[in-house]
């Protein structure tokens, strides 16, 4: 098998989340500023060996769109075109951000709290969880 990585993509910060090569556990990568993202999903993707590419779409409890979701849409048909020997797959992310702090809340680690760098990555591993979720 190969990796899979979880992206939350956002105006300013994109939170990335890898897979292990078994495809079965989710772990919080980087969170990396939205200027070059890229140049650097292109180093990951060649180090890591990554053959999938899941994009988290966000969506309104009743299943609206919201005025993120065209943008995330967006990106996501970008990486298809940098990226087309990939597999892309698109993940509702309704709620991770909030399960994302709950998180971090309930972590002892008082520093990482108010990080929202910290938010971003694990809330795309929520993302890639519940897509691995989906495979399994």
């Amino acid at each position: 098998m190969s990796k899979v990585i979880g992206i939350d993509y956002g105006k300013k910060r994109i939170g990335i989340a890898i897979s292990d090569i078994n495809q079965k556990i989710a772990f919080p990568l980087i969170t990396i500023e939205n200027n070059k993202p890229i140049e650097i999903l292109k180093k990951i993707i060649e180090s890591e060996k990554v053959a999938s590419i899941v994009v988290g779409v966000p969506i309104n409890l009743d299943g609206s769109n919201t005025d993120a979701t065209e943008m995330c849409f967006k990106f996501h048909l970008k990486l298809k075109k940098q990226f087309p020997k990939i597999n892309h797959f698109v993940e509702d992310e309704r709620l991770t951000s909030k399960l994302a702090k709950r998180f971090l809340n309930q972590s002892h680690k008082k520093k990482q709290r108010g990080n929202k760098k910290n938010v971003d990555k694990i809330s795309a591993s929520i993302i890639l969880e519940n897509f691995l979720i989906g495979l399994n």
